[in-house]
């Protein structure tokens, strides 16, 4: 059961931080259209559909998979929030810090948390897809990614995963690495972003 994020912001202590405030009142706009028990297979189905078409109808437009950076930024974005809201916001909010509460089987914090690796999780048939015509290193990543995420869609635990989703703040930038609009200086810059957040959201 995943608590709302407007009850979450009444119950809470009231130390909590202003950003905290800010996105679980954004989270809050998810759990008015229900998010709290969307079913997490149809999110994935939905995600893999939609997905599908502005890759039909995109492609690689002007040098940019739009699809894969549409995905990035929701999930990327998605992630970092999880991740801050966990450590920044869980004891104010629950009485229990993280990663002790997610060790309790205390389940989601929000309904972001639970949602996110379903989005991927739909997101990584495209992959698979794409690998299939691509190499078997691009094939073999969609295979990983469907199989961790689905495990912890399918034991109804995504919570544990969604913060590491936070990996996903670098793609945008890969995705515009191609793009033919970019001047110069623009195009330099685009991959500068890419090393520091590759660097900082995937490694440290």
């Amino acid at each position: 059961m995943v608590v709302a994020a407007s009850e979450l912001l009444k119950s809470g202590d009231q130390n909590v931080d202003l950003l905290s405030r800010l996105m679980l009142s954004c989270i809050a706009l998810l759990d008015d259209q229900g998010a709290g028990s969307w079913d997490l297979l149809y999110i994935g189905l939905f995600t893999f559909v939609f997905l599908g078409l502005i890759r039909l109808t995109l492609g690689n437009k002007r040098g940019v998979n739009w699809y894969s950076m549409l995905h990035s930024i929701v999930t990327g974005l998605g992630g970092a929030v999880c991740l801050y809201l966990d450590f920044m916001a869980s004891e104010s909010l629950t009485g229990v810090k993280e990663p002790l509460r997610s060790v309790q089987c205390f389940g989601p914090l929000t309904s972001l948390h639970r949602i996110l690796p379903a989005i991927t999780m739909g997101y990584s048939i495209m992959d698979i897809l794409d690998g299939l015509t691509i190499s078997l290193d691009f094939f073999l990543h969609g295979i990983a990614t469907f199989t961790l995420m689905g495990v912890f869609v399918l034991v109804d635990t995504p919570h544990l995963v969604a913060p590491f989703l936070i990996m996903e703040v670098s793609t945008p930038f890969l995705a515009l690495v191609k793009a033919d609009f970019l001047p110069p200086i623009l195009a330099q810059m685009n991959l500068g972003c890419f090393a520091l957040s590759f660097v900082v959201c995937r490694i440290i």
